[in-house]
């Protein structure tokens, strides 16, 4: 009888987590980001001149393959064929460790940089995390976001 009444109140204590009739879902991680361009090899030559990105053996013909850390890669399709967007929200965003060196190294290869309203040659210095920001564009005008949040992590 004992037995029968701990039974019991375990099923009743039995949290009802325990009795879910769908499955947890999976966490999900970042695997690639893939952008349309018009040119396979300038667009290559200006994430690994500007960014430092070490290209990865694409398995596939005709694509370019680059290397962003953490398992996280870009993959450069040669197909654009459609202007690309002019909505300021729109952009890929990259942290750099060195900020000041960055942006000394857009200057020096006349590489045009803008803050958030695409204001020239601007810091950005709005975020409350006080993270500063510069936005440059790639070959095909692709918005990029370049920050210092590197140095917070």
């Amino acid at each position: 009888m004992i037995i029968h009444k701990l039974v019991l109140a375990a099923l009743v204590l039995t949290p009802p987590a325990l009795a879910q009739d769908r499955p947890v879902p999976v966490a999900a991680r970042g695997d690639h980001v893939a952008i349309s361009v018009s040119d396979l090899d300038r667009s290559a030559d200006f994430y690994t001149r500007v960014f430092g990105f070490p290209e990865l053996k694409a398995p596939v013909r005709n694509r370019r393959w680059l290397d962003l850390g953490g398992g996280f890669a870009m993959h450069l399709i040669p197909d654009r064929t459609a202007p690309v967007g002019v909505d300021r929200g729109n952009h890929l965003a990259f942290a750099v460790a060195d900020f000041d060196g960055f942006v000394a190294m857009l200057v020096r290869d006349g590489i045009p940089f803008t803050d958030f309203e695409d204001k020239p040659s601007t810091i950005q210095r709005l975020r409350t995390d006080g993270v500063r920001q510069v936005y440059i564009r790639d070959p095909d005008g692709h918005r990029i976001e370049v920050n210092d949040a590197a140095r917070q992590r």
